[in-house]
């Protein structure tokens, strides 16, 4: 199980997820997604989609909206779970236009 979700459901903490994709959990197989939403739901988990990271101070998190607006909400602490884009130089130059 995600650290989010344990933390939510044993130690009944405040979460918001910030997510710069339109919607969290894409990768996921569909039912288990389903699992995980219904979960996040009932514990009360917040999610922002659409929201680049900014900055995290030691109080809150700056986050850029979808309208390109900086927001900041109030944060005691921050799980990062950043993720990556793949390096493939030699897919890239192996790609017939």
């Amino acid at each position: 199980m995600p650290l989010t979700f344990t933390v939510t459901l044993f130690l009944n903490l405040d979460v918001t997820i910030l997510e710069m994709q339109p919607e969290i959990l894409r990768d996921m197989i569909f039912q288990n997604k389903l699992v995980l939403l219904e979960i996040m739901m009932k514990k009360g988990v917040k999610t922002i989609t659409n929201a680049k990271i900014k900055e995290i101070t030691s109080d809150s998190v700056v986050y850029e909206d979808a309208e390109g607006k900086t927001v900041s909400i109030p944060a005691a602490s921050v799980v990062s779970a950043f993720g990556y884009k793949a390096y493939t130089p030699l897919e890239d130059a192996a790609t017939i236009p």
